[in-house]
């Protein structure tokens, strides 16, 4: 039987177990694995989410969050660069070629969040899925 416990039982509560939410109890684990950290999702990480480009830039990020070889293993399609515009109808173009880290990834967004939760639950945070913030 599971144990119940409350929000107040934990020294840090993340609400949101995307990127970012997975991200912090990763890091926030590896600083001080003495904290108790909670991660409360909305989903169950099935359903699908909205792809997206990872820059290459955020290689170094996931290396430092060790979880870069995991990453590599979901084998996302490779992209070398992105169009887009922001604030008006000129597109800018970034290719990666320019990027030290060189290629980016288009995100299968499912696979990546559910492998940051995965993650983080491994170093020690708990994560809630289909919970709602009252």
């Amino acid at each position: 039987m599971e144990e119940t416990r409350k929000i107040s039982d934990y020294d840090v509560v993340i609400a949101g177990g995307g990127p970012a939410g997975t991200a912090a109890a990763i890091s926030l684990r590896r600083e001080n694995p003495s904290l108790s950290v909670a991660v409360l999702e909305a989903s169950d990480y099935s359903e699908a989410r909205v792809g997206e480009t990872l820059p290459p830039a955020a290689q170094p990020l996931l290396s430092r969050l060790g979880v870069w070889d995991t990453f590599l293993e979901e084998e996302h399609f490779a992209s070398y660069g992105t169009c887009s515009a922001w604030g008006s109808d000129e597109l800018f173009d970034n290719e990666f070629i320019y990027s030290p880290h060189g290629r980016g990834w288009h995100l299968d967004r499912r696979r990546f969040d559910s492998m940051l939760a995965r993650e983080a639950v491994k170093r020690g945070a708990r994560l809630y899925t289909s919970c709602s913030i009252i």
